[in-house]
């Protein structure tokens, strides 16, 4: 009776103390009706710990869309002065995985922000999960301290509490809305196999730059899939990581450098923020199996590729300003990385106005500028490479006697032919500039080819098809030095 006794005196204590916790709930609207979980690209669903909206359900593989509803990267932060702080929360899934300790797969991570300490938690797992911080080595004394709580990496997240001693003071830090890091990768990215949530690398990135970083790292399916590629391009970014090699490694060297140079150039086409190509780091058996050294080796030869593609073109950015049946265009040049603008009087008024609104857009976004109306599109790479090398700010290409496109056009030139009159459209408004044009030679008809006419498209199509394989030769002369 004795043993019994003292069982129930202890569960009684541990309620007690319970029962003086006051809760808080993170998703509790702030002043602004905002929640206060950090790390989410979207807040437009009324409140959660998914890391993509509610409209990506339909538009994203299954396997993408479970997977985002696991709260890798999410987390929440609350000032207070309490040295004991508790935190209870119910999970969507199985605490752990044969290969993933519960404490990573759907434990928390207390950090106090002011020094960075980690701050161990005593916790418990069940139907509710519960963790007990205690911090009684304040790094401010007497003062409220900021502290940040990481969420499950590999689990959803139902409902969570933070409670703290009744009448101690509490209140949740509004979310950092500076641009943030965002990450797009596979399971390295989601946290594997991190024996806690603070320990994933992107939440170490965070904390040691102090900035915000959107984890969108998806187990198994990193895969640079535009459509996920779209909803990456909703956020405005301070930077963009492309992590996904490591689930590429069952495509072609090939194919690994189609899908990268696509990914780029479609997150170029609305961002000018710097984008970060991250190699396969390897597999640690790749000394001794040929199969796994080759994978990964394969993969990162293609995304070299396709960065060295990337770099030779020397160019960044594409505008095509659309009118008649510009729907059908877009829809056509929706994943090729292309801006696209609109003159929606194309109707009533001159190809030199939709110029207008092209050059108006790119004016300060880039040093040079190539323009080319849509129906002259056989010029080749090497006449582009040409022109921006040949160090003019006003050039044409040249092939025989006679001139074509694209033509050459300095940044600094913009603003006065956005000012001109338009007389004699874009052709008049470049021959009134305080510039001379210069003809760059290149051995390209293609310069010259244009299609006003089906007969036209018919004979361009022709052309184009007879250039698919084509002899270039490439020829330069080095100079060694005498010693």
């Amino acid at each position: 009776m004795k043993r019994i006794a003292c069982l129930w005196g202890l569960l009684l204590i541990c309620t007690v103390g319970w029962a003086q916790t006051t809760w808080y709930n993170p998703l509790s609207a702030g002043a602004t009706g905002e929640t206060f979980v950090r790390g989410q690209g979207w807040n437009e669903d009324g409140g959660n710990y998914v890391r993509l909206p509610q409209r990506a359900q339909d538009k994203v593989r299954e396997p993408v869309w479970r997977l985002a509803n696991q709260s890798a990267g999410l987390s929440v932060c609350f000032r207070t002065d309490a040295p004991t702080i508790w935190v209870q929360y119910t999970v969507t899934g199985a605490h752990a995985m044969p290969h993933m300790p519960a404490t990573g797969v759907s434990g928390l991570d207390l950090y106090r922000v002011s020094d960075g300490a980690f701050c161990f938690g005593s916790y418990a797992f069940g139907d509710t999960v519960r963790y007990s911080y205690q911090v009684d080595r304040p790094a401010q004394p007497a003062q409220p301290e900021e502290y940040e709580l990481f969420l499950p990496l590999y689990n959803g997240v139902k409902q969570l509490e933070v409670g703290v001693e009744e009448g101690r003071q509490f209140a949740f830090v509004p979310v950092d809305r500076r641009l943030a890091i965002v990450v797009y990768g596979t399971s390295i990215a989601q946290g594997a196999c991190a024996s806690r949530p603070g320990m994933a690398w992107t939440n170490i990135l965070q904390r040691s730059l102090q900035r915000p970083v959107v984890n969108l790292g998806f187990s198994g399916n990193g895969r640079l899939e535009p459509e996920m590629l779209d909803f990456i391009n909703e956020l405005p970014a301070a930077a963009y990581v492309l992590d996904c090699m490591p689930n590429l490694i069952h495509n072609t060297e090939a194919e690994v450098t189609e899908l990268v140079e696509k990914a780029v150039r479609q997150i170029r086409a609305k961002h000018d923020a710097p984008i970060l190509l991250v190699e396969h780091a390897g597999n640690s058996n790749g000394a001794t199996s040929q199969e796994r050294y080759e994978s990964y080796t394969t993969v990162n030869r293609g995304q070299q590729e396709a960065y060295r593609r990337l770099k030779q073109a020397g160019v960044n950015r594409i505008v095509v300003v659309t009118g008649y049946q510009a729907a059908t265009l877009e829809r056509h040049l929706s994943r090729e990385g292309v801006v696209f603008l609109r003159n929606e009087h194309y109707e009533t008024t001159q190809m030199f106005d939709s110029a207008r609104i092209g050059l108006a857009y790119l004016k300060d976004k880039c040093d040079t500028i190539l323009f080319t109306p849509v129906d002259i599109p056989l010029f080749t790479v090497a006449t582009v490479k040409t022109l921006l090398r040949s160090g003019h700010r006003l050039a044409c290409p040249s092939c025989g006697q006679e001139t074509g496109h694209p033509v050459l056009i300095g940044a600094e030139l913009v603003e006065q032919i956005l000012e001109d009159t338009g007389d004699g459209g874009l052709q008049g408004a470049l021959g009134r500039l305080d510039t001379e044009m210069v003809p760059v030679p290149v051995n390209d008809p293609g310069i010259l080819r244009d299609a006003d006419t089906p007969e036209d498209f018919e004979a361009l199509l022709q052309y184009h098809n007879q250039q698919l394989v084509r002899p270039v030769v490439s020829l330069s002369f080095a100079r060694e030095v005498t010693f």
